[in-house]
């Protein structure tokens, strides 16, 4: 095993503590850039939603329908 002089010893760690350091700090801002971005697709998905439930149309049977599938034997649930 070569021996480094402390001097060098001692740059080699500042550098490794640098750059996990640094790779540390990219995983937190790229963290942080995905939960913005999936907190506005959550926003977008609601909005999408609500503009979905403002534009349906609730279709209601007519009694005479109703008694049809009655008679067809099928269960229908809700």
């Amino acid at each position: 095993m070569k021996c480094l002089p402390v001097g060098a010893a001692f740059d080699r760690d500042a550098r490794l503590r640098h750059t996990v350091h640094t790779l540390r700090e990219w995983r937190a801002r790229l963290e942080h850039q995905a939960s913005i971005e999936q907190q506005r697709r959550r926003a977008e998905d609601r909005i999408r939603e609500e503009l979905h439930d403002a534009r349906a149309t609730i279709i209601r049977g007519t009694q005479q329908t109703l008694a049809e599938d009655d008679r067809d034997g099928d269960v229908h649930t809700n």
